[in-house]
């Protein structure tokens, strides 16, 4: 049997990694070693923002470890460019350890920062986390899904395109409502990074309360006689809005369908495999609908079950931008006084919800 288990993650090790850079960027060599006999104690320094972000991180990291135990797999797909191949076959043939694995797949030795005392305490605080993540596939063969190096790179500008405009969206309506007196809440605790050069959206939380009553807002405005108002002041914004984000759901589908295909094909060639595949919160829905067609076509390959309630909700702050982004779509929609096209009717919520 070639049974495969599908789990959503966040990067732990992004989430440290932004975070302990921007605070290295503000101390000076005197600041940082003051914490070098005990790099960890330092995240007591980082803004409130980053330690709320990190606690989240961590805490969805463990539950995933958890479930990793109670699965109990024999191999581990990672979305990690098939262009590392030479990497997932030395390690398969035990020729570099897992920590092996991650320090050369993330660079870790190389993309400490400039200075050598802030350079010793990056890799003395960043050591723990690359254990933690080698952990997830000790013992595990590893195999490597995610598109070709050209492919990312090419996807790369058009998720921050998309989530830039989503931004200068969300701005221009919150001012839109506060200008028309409807609307005196300020989003409290945001903190959001663009996509890194591995495509990782790293740290980014809203208050899911905050964005609901907006909408709720403007959708009653929207609703009253001061619809020719507000399509006039954001129509601009909601038309690129719009634009940026379908190219995002074409090009994201277009990735998540090369990227089922790969995992197809490598659990089809398998005797028997029972695996986990790892999978990002805004390929997760897609690459899950995917394989259960897949699962439905080759009948030796079934799709496992396993509780994810608990994962899904210590990730939730991390996947809210996404659940903003559809809202702001249909709303963009509306303003625009268009129907949203059929192909992308289907894509359905791009993360899950809890």
């Amino acid at each position: 049997m070639k049974e495969l288990y599908i789990l959503p993650y966040v990067s732990f090790f992004d989430a440290h990694d932004v975070a302990l850079r921007d605070w290295l960027r503000i101390n000076d060599d005197a600041g940082v070693r003051k914490y070098m006999g005990a790099p960890g104690s330092a995240q007591r320094l980082f803004p409130e923002n980053a330690r709320r972000a990190l606690a989240w991180a961590d805490s969805a990291f463990d539950e995933l470890r958890r479930l990793m135990v109670t699965i109990a797999s024999d191999a581990v797909f990672l979305d990690i460019s098939t262009d590392h191949d030479r990497l997932e076959e030395a390690y398969n043939l035990k020729a570099l350890s897992s920590q092996e694995l991650w320090c050369e797949y993330t660079g870790f030795l190389f993309r400490s920062p400039d200075g050598e005392v802030k350079r010793e305490f990056y890799r003395k605080y960043m050591a723990p986390l690359v254990e933690g993540m080698s952990g997830l596939i000790e013992g595990r063969r590893a195999y490597f899904y995610d598109v070709d190096e050209a492919a990312r790179s090419r996807f790369i500008p058009v998720c921050d395109a998309a989530f830039d405009a989503n931004a200068d969206f969300m701005l221009a309506l919150a001012r839109l409502a506060s200008r028309m007196g409807g609307f005196r809440e300020a989003p409290r605790h945001i903190w959001h990074t663009t996509p890194m050069l591995r495509q990782k959206a790293v740290l980014y939380e809203e208050s899911a309360a905050f964005h609901a009553g907006l909408m709720s807002t403007l959708a009653r405005l929207l609703k009253a006689r001061t619809r020719g108002y507000i399509v006039r002041n954001i129509h601009e914004q909601a038309y690129d809005f719009l634009s940026r984000y379908e190219r995002f759901l074409d090009m994201k589908s277009e990735v998540d369908s090369q990227r089922m295909n790969n995992i197809v094909d490598r659990v089809l060639s398998q005797d028997e495999v029972r695996a986990v595949m790892l999978c990002e919160p805004m390929h997760f829905m897609s690459m899950r609908q995917g394989l259960e067609r897949a699962a439905e076509i080759f009948p030796e390959m079934r799709l496992g079950k396993t509780d994810i309630t608990i994962l899904l909700k210590r990730m939730s702050r991390f996947t809210q931008m996404f659940r903003n982004m559809q809202a702001n779509y249909v709303f963009a929609l509306d303003v625009l006084g268009v129907e949203m096209r059929e192909r992308y009717s289907m894509v359905g919520e791009i993360v899950p919800g809890v």
